[in-house]
């Protein structure tokens, strides 16, 4: 195979051909059972290069969003999800699980929050796993329906291996 061929299939980072691709369809990103506590602990993804942060709200609404807060950069894995909004450890800014930024602490203006939203992502929960979807909000495709999702909880395994590479 010729070298610009093997970049152009083995490179998904943003704006890469097979990036492009794999963001256009719905990936599982994680195992259910790392969000199973509304208000748990958030979890760190990292899918086609870049960083997200999965967490479950006070009412056990998904939510996927960057990992990093839109005002100084912290990385929203270290927040405290906590009364319906993952908030960061920083300024203490707190997000709901579309992104809405709820509070902003160091910021009296009542309206202040209304101009800042973090990035967040089409999340489902089917089979054991975390779905998520990073491609165009205008081409989001039907969540698909696969036959491992329809057993019931005790006959289904979910195993997750994580490798370097």
């Amino acid at each position: 195979m010729r070298r610009e061929d093997n970049e152009m299939l083995c490179r998904v980072g943003p704006g890469t051909p097979m990036g492009k691709v794999f963001r256009a369809y719905w990936n599982p990103i994680a195992d259910a059972k790392q969000l199973t506590e509304p208000d748990g602990d958030p979890v760190r993804i990292r899918f086609c290069g870049e960083d997200f942060v999965a967490f479950r709200d006070t009412g056990g609404k998904l939510g996927l969003l960057d990992e990093f807060c839109s005002h100084r950069g912290a990385s929203l894995a270290l927040g405290r999800n906590e009364a319906g909004g993952l908030r960061c450890i920083y300024h203490g800014w707190k997000y709901d699980v579309s992104g809405a930024l709820l509070e902003a602490p160091n910021n009296p203006d009542p309206n202040f929050c209304s101009g800042f939203r973090a990035a967040a992502y089409p999340v489902r929960e089917a089979g054991g796993l975390i779905w998520g979807y990073f491609g165009a909000a205008d081409k989001e495709p039907a969540f698909p329906h696969f036959a491992f999702f329809d057993p019931p909880e005790d006959n289904l395994y979910v195993v997750r291996v994580d490798l370097n590479c």
